[in-house]
Order: structure tokens, then C-alpha cells, then sequence
């Protein structure tokens, strides 16, 4: 018989609630008798999981009420052996109930063979947030065990004759059958759409997808009405959460698995979806749980689910009957299939969230109530009274915080690669914008790089990375930073304090690379967002109305764009360079009142273009290659695009380019190659020159910026990890530290 344990000092150092109502111990076996009335939870959708629920005393021919007789201490329910409908792979009991008792449960296949009796904990917690509860007492998943028939035993204890006595009510038993290959069906044409395994964003691992485990709602559009059955919320993410599923440690069928407790949880419970984020199997498989993609609020972790992950790993892990049952008497901690598995997950996941796997921090209710002090990376029972996520798994927590740290210092999924770097400033302060994969950062300073303080901006949704960024000043001292990610370009205003509001998208699209911005000839009235995306540029206009973007569309049709700049002609129209592989094209308007499309060059493997006009009129067009870098030119009286002529010759590594003009004339051209940037110069009657401006001896670099503050010109050049600064003029050449430095 199971009974109540007192809760470790260990697992309750962090925790501060009321104590446990009981804690009901299952043993699952099929239910039903025939004649025996049934009902089904209300969804509203059908699905080809097979779940019936009966209710579990009238069933037992038990009263409606259990509880003690007078003068007694203790007394114990139990049902006769009941016969499902259907053989079941989950079964799973609910109650209402006040005071002190334990619940069994075991069950029997086809041929009558019994299990021992087996606990269900079931402590009433209000799993998920904001929907009405169906019981007092739940479990957090169903029992995963294989069976034709059921039996429960329910005993309740008070300490004297004078307490009152515990009372079981409204009990109620489901079982589920979730083997059914007719659930392939349903999700069929998102398998398609997915290609089965969709999620791993870039660099990381692959993640089955929703309709790669068969999920009826493999797009979280089929339970809705007006609004969805369970609409997405969103936070960010600074707590993850580990926990097991009370289902055998090793699966021969794991995606089953998850479609009963997707069942349970979405129609039985009524939450419309399945609680976790995230499910790890015993072979190490990761599955995406929850629908809404990244920062997705679920359903794990009581009053704790607003800014953390849940993750599953499906398995029992706790040194009870019941999963001594499950796993044949064969008990232990997650395996090392398991633990590569996870680990890889919680890796992706930390580094893209900027979360530190081995910090401690205080993690509070969504209504800043209630703040516990917690690692980042805890078991469910660090958080609320519960024996999730099993000893024997709670034991190897260093383990996994160790492994995770481990990899992210190897950088396993390149999402510390810095992408981008663009430079701006505002008065004497010095900006840096840069970004992952994942993250948007900023640095700032005002001295000396003693002076430089760091701050994370936004981070980016599940499957998208940061593409490009660009900062524009405005009239009354504030600037708005754009950030694009591969679908998306987000808006976040910065006032003359440095305070960033929160980020507001502006537009989606597809396959974004590039973006510029700039003000419309109405002197900021009217804001111009230029897109590169993967048809081609786009422009996104709006006023400062509050209405938002107010018009735009597709500029032209080109496929296959990789860099982009927007200058104005002499006669200040405006013109977009959009260079792809093989061509370099230009798209002006207003022409004739209309928009000009025209081709400029024809240069195979063309990696970066940059545009610059002379005080004469002169235009330059500088397209690079893989190879070296071409100038094509024109003006008012030779307006016909001149063949483009190679300045420059390298090695094939050509990466990005950026041409200038200083104040006396002198044209500078910079180019970067995997392990150098070199700086080219000509003009006022002296010819092409050229030297090596910084050598990187770890190769790597991927981009650069230029700028000019003051008497002093500045390069910044990226690689994979740092950004470097170099710095000249007055006669100086300085290299400082690295001024961004991911660890």
C-alpha cells in the first residue's frame, strides 16, 4: 500500500505553499461495464484517439460519497474488477475530495493477467492557469499502461474519531486508446507541409513536429470556435522546467505516448492542447509539445507557467510501486540516450534564450507574487509540492546542468555566431548593434572601453534568426532600432534615456536577408521601410498616426537577393541595389511617375554590393565577387552604365564591402576575406592602393562596418565570437580589445 511521505528538506527549500490536500495513488487497468453509463468531455472537435469516461462509484455499485463510518480510523473502497469498452494505453482517475486518503489503481489484459496495484499522486494542483478546473484532484498526466480491465481501491485515515472524515466524491475514470494509426489521417497534409521534422531552427536539433507524432490538431486551428480553444500567450523565457510522464522508461511506440496525454490534457482536462513545450523519449527523440511556437506560455508547473519552458521526459523515475510496475521492477534515472537527447535540447534552448545553466535566480508568479529562490534549470517539485520529476531523475539535475554547460561552451548550434554588426551614435555615446541567432544585443560607451556596459534586447522566435538591423535617428533626440528576423521586422523605440520600449512587429514576409529605413521627402511625417525578402525588395510606408503600416508592396520580382543598399540619385530619387548571385540590379522611382528596373551588372558569384555619388554627379556602383571587387560608374552626361572594371583581385573568400569618401576626397574602399580586411584608397590624381588593415589569425569574419566620429575613422569587423575595433587618424592606427567577446 502506498503511503503519504513527508517532503524532503531538500525538495521544500524552495518551496512555500500550503500543504498537500492527498496524495492518490493509482494501479490503471480498462474500465466500463456494459450498461454502465459513459460521458466524453465536451471538445469541440472530433479526433480519432478513442477516450471514454465513466463515472467511477456508480460504476463500483459504490455510494455517491465515500468516507468513514463513525468509529472508525480508517476504511477502504474498493471497486469490483471492471471491463473497458476498448483495450486502453492510458487510463487515469479524478475526484473531488477533502482530508487524508490514498488511491490505487491496477489493471489487467486480454488474457487476465493483473498488475500489482499501483499510485496515482494527484494533489489538486491547478496545473494550468485561467481554466475552470474539472476535479480537485488530478493527475498531472495519465497512467501509461497497457489493459483491458481496471480496479481501484480508495483508503481514507483521520488521526481520531472526532475528526471529520475524509470524503471522496464525483470520481471519475477515463481511459484512453491513442495506438490507433487512424490518427495518421488527420495529420497528413501537415506532415506534408513540415516534411514530418520541422523545428529544428537554424543550426539546432531536430524536433518532431506535431504532425510527425500524429497530434489531431497538428496546426492548433482545429479547437476553436471564434477564438481558439486555448489561445497562445507569450513570454519570455528565463525558467525551464524538467518533469516525467509516470509511463514505462523504455517505449516501443513514445509517439502514442504523447497523443494520450495530448488527449488528456487537451480534452479531458479541457485545456485544448497538450501542457509541455517540449517531450523527450527514451531514445533521446525531442517532440514539440504545446502549439505556438516559441515563448509559448503552457501548462506544466502551477502558478509558475508565465516565463518558463516545461519539458518532459516520458518515463517514471520515482522509487514508488508504480514505477516499479511500469519499468518490470527495473528502476533508475533517465538513460544516456535520454540524456544526450535532452541535454541537446536544453542547450539549444539556454542559448538562444541567453539562459545560464548552472545560475540560481528568484522566479516569481505571473503576478509577481509568491517569488521562489530556484535554478534555472529545475525539477518540477523545486516549484510545488509534487514527487515530479522522480528522485532517481532529481539525483542527476548537476548532471544535466553540467552536460548543458558543456555544450554551450562548445557552441554546438552555432547560435553564438554573431550575425551582423551596425554602428551608430548619439552625441558623445557610442552604439553597438549586433545579434545571434537568437539574440539582439546592445553596447554602449562614452569613455573608453572601460566605459562599455551590454545590454540583450529581444530575443527571437522558435525557427526565425536575426537577419539585419538598422537605427534611425529622430527629430526630438530619440532613435528606433529595426530588427528583422527571417519573417519579421520589429520596431523598438529607444528615448534620449536609453530605455527600450518593448518590440512591436511591423510587417512580416518571407525570407528576409536585408533591410533599410529612412524618412519620406515629408520630413519625418511619413516613415519608408525598404525589405529585401526572398522575391524580391519590398517598401512599407506609415505615419505617426498610430495607425501602423499604412501601405507597401513588392518593388520587383527577384529571386535569390543577398545584399542590399538605398541611395538618392542627384536629383534626389530614390534607388535600391539589390545584388543576388550572378546580378547586381536597381530599382528607381519616381521615374515618369512610375518605377524604373534595371539591370546594372552581370558578375558570377557575387557576394556584396555598396553605392556612392560625388559631389560631380558621378555614381559608383561597387559590386564584389568571391574574387575581387568591380566599380561600374555613370553620370547626368554619360548616363549609360559603364562595363565594370575590377579594382581589386583576391583569392576566392570575398565576404562584404564597404565603400566611403573622406572630407578631402580620398575614395576608401574596405574589403573582407576570411581572415583579413583590407583597405584599398585612391583619388585626387593618385591611383589604387592598398595593405592589409587587420588580420584575424582565427579566421572566420563574416562582416564589417564603417563609420567616421569626429577626426577618427572606425572599422568594426566581425567574426564568429567577437567584434572587433580599429581605429585611425591624426596620425594614429589603434587595434583596442575585442569589443564584444560571446563566451
Amino acid at each position: 500500500m502506498y503511503t503519504i511521505k513527508a517532503m524532503s528538506e531538500k525538495t521544500l527549500q524552495h518551496t512555500k505553499r500550503r500543504p498537500r490536500w492527498l496524495l492518490w495513488s493509482i494501479t490503471a487497468a480498462v474500465v466500463i461495464s456494459a450498461g454502465i453509463f459513459s460521458y466524453l468531455v465536451f471538445v469541440p472537435h472530433n479526433t480519432d484517439i478513442r477516450d471514454v469516461t465513466v463515472d467511477g462509484l456508480p460504476a463500483a455499485s459504490l455510494p455517491q460519497k465515500l468516507e468513514i463510518q463513525k468509529d472508525k480510523l480508517e476504511q477502504t473502497f474498493t471497486s469490483p474488477e471492471l471491463k473497458a469498452d476498448f483495450a486502453f494505453n492510458a487510463i487515469v482517475p479524478m475526484w473531488d475530495g477533502t482530508g487524508n486518503g490514498t488511491l490505487q489503481m491496477r489493471t489487467a489484459d486480454k488474457t487476465g493477467r493483473w498488475t500489482g496495484w499501483m499510485d496515482i499522486e494527484a494533489d489538486g494542483e491547478a496545473v494550468r492557469e485561467g481554466v475552470k478546473q474539472v476535479a480537485t484532484h488530478y493527475p498531472e498526466t495519465p497512467l501509461i499502461v497497457d489493459g483491458q480491465q481496471y480496479q481501484y481501491r480508495i483508503k481514507l485515515a483521520r488521526a481520531n474519531a472526532d475528526q471529520t472524515s475524509p470524503t471522496v466524491t464525483n470520481l471519475k475514470i477515463t481511459y484512453i486508446d491513442s495506438r490507433q494509426s487512424t490518427i495518421e489521417k488527420v495529420s497528413s497534409a501537415a506532415k506534408s507541409f513540415f516534411n514530418g521534422r520541422a523545428l529544428a531552427a537554424s543550426h539546432g536539433p531536430a524536433v518532431n513536429s506535431r504532425a510527425d507524432w500524429g497530434s489531431p490538431d497538428p496546426n492548433g486551428d482545429l479547437f476553436k470556435g471564434t477564438d481558439k480553444y486555448w489561445s497562445p500567450e507569450y513570454r519570455q523565457v528565463t525558467q525551464i522546467f524538467l518533469h516525467h510522464t509516470v509511463s514505462p522508461n523504455s517505449q516501443s511506440d513514445p509517439k502514442a505516448l504523447i497523443r494520450a496525454i495530448w488527449d488528456y490534457h487537451a480534452k479531458t482536462l479541457g485545456w485544448g492542447d497538450i501542457g509541455y513545450n517540449y517531450i523527450v523519449d527514451g531514445n533521446g527523440n525531442l517532440y514539440q509539445g504545446r502549439y505556438g511556437d516559441d515563448y509559448v506560455v503552457g501548462g506544466h508547473t502551477s502558478g509558475y507557467n508565465y516565463g518558463s519552458m516545461g519539458v518532459a521526459v516520458l518515463g517514471c523515475f520515482e522509487p514508488n510501486s508504480t514505477c516499479n510496475q511500469l519499468n518490470g521492477g527495473r528502476t533508475g534515472g533517465i538513460n544516456d540516450a535520454t540524456m544526450n537527447g535532452l541535454t541537446n535540447l536544453l542547450s539549444w534552448r539556454t542559448s538562444l534564450y541567453g539562459i545560464n545553466p548552472d545560475a540560481g535566480h528568484d522566479f516569481c508568479k505571473q503576478d509577481g507574487s509568491e517569488c521562489i529562490g530556484i535554478p534555472t534549470i529545475a525539477a518540477h517539485r523545486q516549484a510545488v509540492g509534487t514527487e515530479c520529476n522522480g528522485q532517481y531523475f532529481y539525483d542527476q539535475m548537476n548532471v544535466v546542468r553540467q552536460k548543458t554547460r558543456e555544450k554551450n561552451a562548445l557552441d554546438w548550434w552555432g547560435i553564438n555566431n554573431i550575425n551582423f554588426v551596425k554602428k551608430a551614435s548619439r552625441g558623445s555615446l557610442q552604439q553597438l548593434f549586433y545579434a545571434t541567432d537568437g539574440q539582439l544585443y546592445a553596447a554602449f560607451w562614452g569613455g573608453g572601453y572601460s566605459d562599455i556596459s551590454y545590454k540583450r534586447i529581444m530575443s527571437a522566435p522558435l525557427r526565425e534568426r536575426f537577419v539585419d538591423a538598422t537605427i534611425l535617428d529622430e527629430t526630438d533626440g530619440s532613435q528606433t532600432l529595426y530588427a528583422a528576423t527571417q519573417s519579421s521586422v520589429y520596431q523598438i523605440h529607444i528615448n534620449t534615456n536609453d530605455v527600450f520600449d518593448n518590440p512591436d512587429k511591423l510587417i512580416t514576409s518571407s525570407g528576409i536577408r536585408k533591410i533599410t529605413v529612412d524618412t519620406g521627402p515629408e520630413a519625418q511625417t511619413t516613415w519608408r521601410l525598404d525589405v529585401l525578402a526572398s522575391d524580391g525588395p519590398h517598401e512599407y510606408w506609415w505615419k505617426n498616426d498610430g495607425n501602423g503600416v499604412q501601405g507597401g508592396g513588392l518593388l520587383w520580382n527577384i529571386n535569390g537577393g543577398l545584399d542590399m543598399v538605398k541611395t538618392k540619385d542627384p536629383a534626389s530619387k530614390d534607388e535600391l541595389y539589390i545584388a543576388t548571385p550572378s546580378n547586381v540590379y536597381r530599382v528607381k522611382w519616381p521615374v515618369n511617375g512610375d518605377i524604373e528596373r534595371k539591370t546594372i551588372t552581370e558578375l558570377p558569384n557575387t557576394v556584396a554590393v555598396d553605392k556612392q555619388t560625388l559631389p560631380d554627379g558621378t555614381e559608383l556602383l561597387y559590386t564584389a565577387t568571391a574574387t575581387g571587387v568591380h566599380e561600374t560608374w555613370w553620370n547626368p552626361s554619360h548616363p549609360a552604365f559603364s562595363a565594370p572594371a575590377k579594382l581589386v583581385s583576391f583569392n576566392p573568400g570575398v565576404v562584404d564591402i564597404k565603400k566611403t569618401i573622406t572630407a578631402d576626397g580620398t575614395q576608401q574602399l574596405y574589403v573582407a576575406k576570411n581572415d583579413e580586411v583590407y583597405e584599398f584608397w585612391w583619388g585626387n590624381g593618385h591611383g589604387v592602393t592598398g595593405a592589409p588593415l587587420i588580420g584575424i589569425t582565427q579566421g572566420g569574419i563574416t562582416a564589417i562596418d564603417k563609420t567616421t566620429t569626429g577626426a577618427y575613422q572606425n572599422l568594426y569587423t566581425v567574426t564568429r565570437n567577437y567584434i572587433h575595433e580599429t581605429w585611425w587618424g591624426n596620425g594614429q592606427l589603434g587595434n583596442g580589445p575585442a569589443i564584444v567577446q560571446l563566451k
